[in-house]
């Protein structure tokens, strides 16, 4: 199994191949929609604030509406998840501060995978190997916090994989 699919209910996240499937069959999903899906999965439970999505999906330095942007990625989402936002099974509105992702998650071989913070790892461990096949799948962005996003998620799938 690929080390980037990520479970939930009857979901594949395939962080690897940039691909959200149900039941094995690929549901098309546009790039911010799927790097919010990204990044709310990374952060497991956590709170996800309108401010960390802004600059994830537009960096730090846009000038469009951000607000309008964020909400139809949620909507997006939440559409291809067939979520309903009164009783969410995946994301969940914190109001006025931001979202999180609220379903267990499992690995490519089925282990449930804690909550974590998901970003941040600092450079002393970051396997640079890992960077160039981002790049080649189009994961690429203005600033950094994709490429810190996916490798926190390999290197919490790393750690989970070690300990079994």
């Amino acid at each position: 199994m690929s080390a980037g699919l990520i479970q939930f209910e009857e979901f594949s996240l395939d962080c690897d191949r940039y691909e959200l499937l149900r039941s094995g069959r690929p549901i098309k999903l546009e790039k911010n929609p799927m790097e919010l899906l990204i990044l709310l999965v990374a952060k497991n439970g956590h709170l996800v604030t309108r401010q960390e999505i802004m600059t994830h999906l537009w960096g730090d330095d846009v000038f469009v509406d951000t607000e309008h942007g964020i909400n139809t990625a949620v909507r997006k989402i939440r559409l291809a998840l067939k979520d309903d936002p009164e009783q969410p099974r995946f994301v969940q509105t914190v109001t006025g501060k931001g979202y999180r992702f609220v379903a267990e998650l499992k690995n490519g071989n089925g282990a449930r995978l804690a909550a974590s913070p998901g970003v941040g790892i600092p450079a002393a461990t970051t396997p640079v190997a890992i960077l160039p096949a981002l790049r080649r799948q189009g994961l690429r962005r203005t600033g950094r916090s994709s490429q810190w996003l996916l490798l926190s998620l390999w290197a919490s799938r790393a750690t989970l994989l070690g300990g079994l």
